[in-house]
């Protein structure tokens, strides 16, 4: 009687740590892709009360700290999350969410084929899923690796059925990663024109998401079509006015692109003293992280730069850097197209042997 009694005076206060870490995690999710670093210092705050959390918050946390390495290029820290996401929980939500993560992670190193096998298991799942938004983020997960590997034609249906389900359930956030994604195809069929009439469909939707990370996006999107329309001058205008933001909002991935890009326009604008610093940093990153397409622009910036210093050693040695990742970065693209097209006649090998298993 007296363990009753004591476990109902408890109770009061386990309901409401339950309540505290439930809000608490709420809160992680919502600031996530607005405010990175605020986001993971919470997350690591909380590491201490992890043995006290149900299988549910257990399964949240982890997918949290998984998403917040990822965003940073923290693969294999990710990947421990998610192992950790699918030996906790059999919820079925919870796992979609940390497999979706994993398929980023398999395309970012280079294992395309098993990414796109498990985007497409998880693209066939979608009904089995009751969380609408875990629905939108594997479609738009799904929608950002067909466009980085060219594959342009599915891409587009992908925007299609992305804006499908943001109508249906009148989702702003969708509206407005569907519109961004279909700028970038724009963008690389060279349809300049038609990809800021789809960053500027996205905008409104973006801005009522109050996407933070998006609409930072679309800024770089909009400085970089300047760019590439020839006007260098309010290309760099533009970028240097978002620069103190990236720093600020510590997104690792796009602010090493704009460092490049914002070398590439100084050195065009024979800015030479600004070039150095931005680019030689890039390079870094670059390498670090194994980030060929940012490596490729940022030797070939380096060797521009040397040379016009004088300094041919240097020069050659980024022009070789430059040779080589462009070389790589082409073989890792025909990969990623090839294991695509890998993933799809498996995945038809499957469904037949499926429909023969049905008949029998």
């Amino acid at each position: 009687m007296r363990k009753i009694l004591i476990f109902l005076l408890l109770l009061p206060s386990l309901l409401i740590a339950e309540v505290s870490y439930d809000e608490k995690l709420d809160y992680i999710y919502s600031i996530r892709l607005n405010d990175i670093n605020k986001a993971k210092n919470l997350l690591v705050t909380l590491e201490a009360e992890y043995p006290r959390f149900s299988e549910t918050q257990k399964a949240r946390y982890l997918n949290l700290r998984a998403h917040s390495e990822l965003i940073r290029g923290q693969y294999k820290n990710a990947m421990h999350y998610i192992k950790q996401v699918l030996k906790e929980t059999d919820n079925i939500n919870y796992r979609y969410r940390a497999r979706s993560l994993r398929t980023v992670i398999f395309s970012k190193t280079g294992s395309y084929q098993k990414s796109f096998i498990e985007m497409y298991d998880l693209l066939d799942g979608l009904d089995k899923l009751d969380d609408v938004q875990l629905k939108q983020d594997i479609l738009q997960n799904a929608l950002v690796e067909h466009v980085q590997a060219n594959i342009l034609d599915k891409s587009q249906d992908l925007v299609r059925r992305n804006l499908a389900f943001s109508r249906k359930f009148k989702d702003n956030d969708g509206f407005c990663n569907a519109f961004y994604e279909s700028s970038l195809v724009e963008k690389h069929l060279n349809n300049f024109e038609q990809s800021q009439f789809e960053l500027d469909k996205a905008l409104p939707y973006c801005e009522k998401a109050q996407s933070k990370l998006q609409l930072l996006a679309i800024k770089v999107q909009r400085a970089l079509l300047e760019k590439e329309k020839g006007n260098l001058n309010e290309s760099k205008k533009a970028l240097e006015a978002i620069y103190p933001e990236l720093v600020t909002f510590s997104w690792q991935l796009m602010l090493m692109d704009v460092q490049i890009e914002m070398a590439d326009l100084y050195l065009q604008l024979n800015e030479l003293a600004k070039v150095e610093p931005l680019v030689l940093a890039a390079y870094e990153f670059s390498q670090n992280n194994k980030d060929l397409r940012k490596l490729k622009k940022s030797s070939m910036v380096l060797a521009r730069f040397y040379r016009l210093k004088d300094d041919f050693e240097k020069s050659n040695f980024y022009s070789q850097q430059y040779q080589s990742a462009a070389i790589e970065l082409s073989n890792q693209l025909e990969k990623r197209r090839i294991g695509y097209y890998q993933a799809m006649n498996i995945r038809k090998q499957q469904q037949s042997i499926r429909k023969v298993v049905l008949q029998q």
